[in-house]
């Protein structure tokens, strides 16, 4: 991380590594470094920790860091899930939600990555109520965005059309959605 690299792109960087982020927000809300508050966004932890910290942490990190390149398409997956539910969201929600969104559908398969149920991994993470309901019991308001999103990722288009039509999603708006995440990859 720069020293003088903006707060957006150190956020967007987070929000790219999975675990990365996960960790982070277990750090934020650990009793060892006793915040006045609680943390519940990557954002937030940025502001209340300041970047001065958190490129001192991201130093300590790097000796443990995963490089095993078996695990790049789950991360990738994961990043692009986060993606693909934020452009399905509705133009004009505000920023909180999209990035509180986004934060759904990048840890929405960090079981997969730490070898340990969804339960336990987050545990020691806190998240807004939204998220822990679409992850752990497949309710709340987000939960409609990440399940068109898993079943998408089957590649079942039966599936993907029982299941727009199921949360009120139209076919069109699910791929104009899955086109913007393609595109801005490229």
């Amino acid at each position: 991380m720069r020293a003088d690299a903006p707060l957006e792109q150190i956020e967007r960087g987070l929000s790219e590594e999975p675990i990365l982020a996960y960790r982070f927000l277990r750090y934020l809300n650990s009793a060892g470094l006793a915040l006045r508050q609680e943390i519940d966004s990557l954002r937030q932890g940025l502001m209340v920790l300041g970047l001065t910290r958190t490129g001192s942490w991201l130093q300590e990190l790097l000796p443990s860091a995963s490089s095993d390149p078996n695990l790049q398409p789950i991360r990738h997956a994961m990043v692009l899930r986060a993606r693909f539910m934020v452009q399905l969201m509705e133009a004009g929600q505000s920023v909180a939600l999209q990035r509180e969104l986004n934060l759904c559908g990048l840890l929405s398969q960090i079981d997969l990555l730490l070898g340990e149920s969804m339960a336990d991994a987050l545990r020691g993470v806190l998240l807004p109520v939204r998220i822990k309901e679409a992850v752990l019991s497949q309710t709340g308001p987000y939960w409609p965005y990440l399940d068109i999103a898993t079943t998408l990722e089957a590649a079942n288009p039966e599936a993907t059309r029982a299941c727009c039509a199921r949360h009120g999603f139209a076919a069109e708006a699910v791929n104009w959605a899955l086109l913007r995440c393609l595109a801005a990859e490229f």
